[in-house]
């Protein structure tokens, strides 16, 4: 298995990721179909949803652990089945080579245990399944970052809109935008680890672990800007300027970096966790109540 890291590891409890098992879409007659606004904001959009009313079938609860990577010797990816990660398994392959629009193994991501979502060159954000089965969907255009929800009933993602970026959910036969965001600068080293300022460097979407909250940070150059939606579009926070970075979700608190160290937003509230801490690229448990992140020492 190929690993990588950064920096020097500061582990305070280990990753994993539980998912459940997928059962398609289905999409509503389109007289139902409807973008609604979770704001007074505009809410045309040149790259609408390929499916605006889809209804996508809950997951059911698993324990099993998930993880997608590559083995040495391996052609394209594999999903390994880490739940006794003493005895992984391979329960699904994917041929690079033989996905249409394949990019990137980097844009690959789960939907659910059963299936994968990736962005094609073209900007379409692709779900498929693996493990043998061919089926696949095109879910919305011009896609750039996305996150689905705990139990794969909606997705969240960007799409250009001129200078900004439109921030879509979509699923339970609604294609909601929740609002605007600027748009990544083009720094030109986003995905080097030593490239100036990649210790800060974050940007992206993420829903909690119970689907309660929608979170969108962008910290990039000079771009700073920082978002939590509830999982009914109502903006809960919003921040312009020295936004935080590193964030991460444990149940439905959120942690984050700022320069204050590393604090913890529930419900609206803010209170610092660990003050003065830097950390870079935190992960939490699956089950919540540990977090493993990096930090970097005086040697680099």
């Amino acid at each position: 298995m190929t690993t990588r890291w950064f920096g020097t590891i500061a582990v305070t409890g280990l990753l994993a990721m539980s998912c459940g098992s997928a059962h398609g879409f289905a999409t509503s007659p389109a007289s139902s179909s409807r973008l609604t606004a979770a704001s007074s904001e505009r809410v045309s959009d040149p790259c609408p949803a390929a499916h605006t009313a889809a209804l996508f079938a809950a997951s059911t609860p698993s324990s099993r652990n998930l993880a997608l990577v590559s083995l040495r010797g391996t052609p394209g990816l594999v999903v390994r089945d880490i739940t006794d990660i003493d005895h992984p398994t391979t329960v699904g392959a994917i041929s690079t080579a033989s996905t249409p629009g394949f990019a990137s193994p980097t844009s690959f991501g789960f939907a659910s245990s059963s299936e994968l979502s990736y962005v094609d060159p073209n900007g379409n954000l692709i779900r498929m399944a693996y493990g043998g089965s061919s089926s696949s969907m095109t879910v919305a255009a011009c896609v750039g970052s996305y996150a689905w929800s705990p139990r794969s009933t909606s997705v969240v993602y960007t799409s250009q809109d001129g200078s900004d970026l439109n921030v879509h959910q979509l699923g339970s036969g609604l294609n909601r935008l929740l609002g605007h965001v600027p748009a990544i600068p083009a720094v030109g080293c986003e995905a080097i680890a030593s490239c100036s300022g990649a210790d800060t460097w974050q940007w992206g979407l993420s829903y909690s672990p119970q689907g309660s909250y929608v979170s969108f940070v962008g910290n990039i150059a000079n771009v700073s800007v920082f978002r939590v939606w509830a999982s009914d579009g109502t903006l809960r926070s919003s921040n312009e300027s020295q936004a935080p970075t590193w964030l991460v979700w444990s149940g439905d608190s959120l942690y984050y970096r700022d320069a204050n160290g590393v604090e913890v937003w529930r419900d609206g509230a803010v209170s610092t966790f660990i003050p003065n801490l830097a950390w870079i690229r935190p992960s939490a448990s699956a089950g919540g109540g540990q977090i493993a992140y990096e930090t970097r020492d005086a040697q680099g």
